[in-house]
């Protein structure tokens, strides 16, 4: 019996070896869909979490801009010193916009 067994593995050998070669590829391809999907559920929970929501919105909703565009329509006999002391400069810093454009 076992002789006979042998013999149609050698004898069919190449359908052996495909039929191994096709079972070990589903398997793999099973357990990669698998962990996927696991690892897709755990992002999805992650993203999906209410504090991680609120944490975010809060972060991007207190965020101040590092400049600040202002548009000034210049009227009459305005110096450029009353103009930044409108916008609550300080004078060491009208002195230091001063030299920094007076170099360019």
């Amino acid at each position: 019996m076992v002789n006979k067994l042998k013999a149609k593995i050698k004898k069919n050998f190449e359908i052996f070896a495909l039929s191994l070669l096709i079972f070990v590829t589903i398997f793999f391809t099973t357990y990669y869909n698998y962990n996927k999907n696991k690892v897709y559920n755990i992002y999805k929970n992650i993203l999906d979490n209410v504090y991680l929501k609120k944490s975010v919105n809060h972060l991007f909703e207190n965020l101040e801009p590092k400049f600040k565009k202002i548009d000034h329509k210049v009227s009459e006999g305005e110096t450029f010193d009353s103009i930044l002391e409108k916008y609550l400069l300080n004078s060491s810093e009208i002195k230091e916009i001063k030299e920094k454009l007076s170099k360019k």
